[in-house]
């Protein structure tokens, strides 16, 4: 009696453990492992991860930047960026990234970022984000989002992915916050 037991044991937990995770295909062929959670992650991955948790520290204690965009640049856009001529209220192609996140009417400055993107990735509800199968090297990190009382915060930050990276953001290693 012990051993069918046994035997139907072993059975339902191989099963509970094989619908915890399923191997997928991409459109483009990669093969993908998706988790029971909604994440996944390719099943062939080599390459670095990063890994960021962005959050304003208000008085009232820290709040998840939620469903905001990163972009990853291949390079620093502070040169391209500093060839862009001033707007009539004097703003520089530097004050215009930290502006789009609140008048979003600055295309010049938009577009350079755009030259540089290699990918994007957005934050979780939790602030949150990852992106998995880096190919290593020095790369550049800009996100924007609004915060406080119309205030924007921006990241433009460099990223150095010889190893996998966790970065925590706030408002304090941004690049900069203007109200």
């Amino acid at each position: 009696m012990k051993q069918p037991l046994i035997a139907i044991c072993l059975l339902i937990l191989l099963c509970s453990a094989a619908a915890a995770q399923q191997m997928a295909t991409t459109i483009d062929g990669r093969k993908v492992l998706l988790n029971d959670d909604g994440t996944w992650k390719y099943a062939d991955a080599k390459g670095l991860t990063l890994k960021i948790e962005v959050g304003i520290a208000y008085t009232t204690g820290p709040v998840p930047v939620a469903r905001t965009t990163f972009t990853l640049l291949k390079a620093d856009p502070r040169p391209a960026l500093r060839q862009l001529p001033h707007t009539p209220s004097g703003i520089s192609g530097l004050g215009q990234i930290s502006l789009n996140c609140r008048f979003n009417n600055f295309p010049e400055a938009t577009a350079i970022i755009k030259q540089f993107a290699i990918t994007t990735l957005v934050t979780g509800f939790d602030g949150r984000a990852t992106l998995e199968d880096i190919k290593p090297g020095e790369y550049w990190l800009y996100g924007t989002t609004k915060a406080f009382t119309n205030s924007c915060v921006t990241w433009l930050m460099p990223v150095d992915l010889t190893k996998n990276q966790n970065l925590i953001l706030d408002q304090n290693n941004a690049f900069s916050v203007m109200e």
